[in-house]
């Protein structure tokens, strides 16, 4: 699911579809919350991530997952 949303984005942008999000043009209003990456993780908290993701997708195999690269 993830590889799919990555590509259309991909292709959004390429073929200059991207739009504006209406909460940058009245921040006063944005209630959206989100934490935003601004620094890699250490390797080793990455492959334990990852290590634990495998585990939970052996558990649950229907559930979705982030991609690896987000962890890097």
């Amino acid at each position: 699911m993830y590889n799919n949303v990555n590509q259309q984005g991909i292709a959004t942008i390429r073929n200059h579809h991207e739009q504006i999000d209406n909460y940058l043009h009245n921040p006063d209003k944005d209630k959206q919350r989100g934490l935003t990456r601004i620094a890699s993780l250490p390797a080793h908290v990455s492959r334990n991530i990852m290590f634990c993701l495998h585990e939970l997708a052996a558990i649950e195999p229907n559930q979705s997952f982030y991609p690896a690269y987000y962890y890097y």
